[in-house]
């Protein structure tokens, strides 16, 4: 920061402009560019250096001080902030849907992790869950209710803003009973063929070929937030999906 800079000139019986003195105005707070036309307009001047086009956030002499006419005044302006542009959500069109892995199961609660990649050449955005319906073999839709949240092997990371650049990715997981409750059966179960995915923020679905096995009825099957790779962990362990 530039230290205060003032002309000082003597008082003469000539009665010239630099002889008068003037009340320095409160300039803080203003773009700098109006600051510097109201010291202009003032009869003071800018001491230092072009301050550019942020806001003063101080001003040295104070305000209130008289000084003689023409004298200069230091200005500290904060930098403008850069505009940052919005990232788009990404949209169906963007993104590809892969079955990235499953996890054995354990106490008869299997998994698997679902990719979801930025194939498109922009930037763009996920946050929140995404819906997943698995499909049977021979197409239809298998009737569970997929709940937002952790099973009893994923853990959910929890809602957050997911940017993807081109050709990166993010994941959510899925978990399910392989047995139906709380009668424990197999009864009813399917060996799924696909499933449908709509990412947050999106209408339309994605489908990905994903053999998952024994979904079945009122097996509470659930859906993570999707996130970043690091975010999951499984049965309380990192797990890379």
């Amino acid at each position: 920061m530039l230290t205060a800079c003032s002309s000082s000139t003597s008082s003469t019986s000539t009665g010239t402009a630099h002889d008068r003195t003037v009340t320095v105005p409160n300039v803080v707070g203003l773009p700098a560019t109006t600051a510097e036309l109201e010291l202009s307009e003032s009869g003071l001047r800018l001491s230092g250096n072009p301050t550019g086009a942020g806001t003063v956030i101080a001003q040295n002499p104070p305000a209130g001080l008289r000084l003689a006419s023409g004298s200069g005044v230091t200005l500290q302006v904060a930098p403008t902030e850069p505009t940052v542009p919005a990232v788009a959500t990404c949209s169906t069109s963007q993104l590809q849907l892969t079955l990235d892995r499953v996890v054995p199961g354990l106490a008869q609660q299997p998994g698997a992790f679902f990719r979801l990649t930025n194939e498109s050449s922009a930037t763009c955005m996920l946050d929140g869950y995404p819906t997943l319906q698995p499909i049977s073999p021979s197409g239809q839709a298998i009737g569970v209710a997929v709940r937002n949240g952790g099973s009893y092997q994923i853990a959910d990371p929890g809602p957050r803003p997911v940017v993807l650049t081109p050709s990166s990715s993010a994941y959510f997981g899925y978990g399910w009973s392989d047995v139906t409750q709380p009668e424990g059966s197999t009864a009813g179960c399917v060996n799924t063929a696909e499933v449908k995915s709509i990412p947050p923020g999106s209408q339309a679905p994605l489908g990905a070929r994903a053999q998952l096995p024994s979904v079945c009825p009122g097996g509470d099957p659930s859906v993570t937030a999707v996130a970043p790779e690091p975010a999951f962990t499984t049965a309380g362990s990192p797990a890379k999906p």
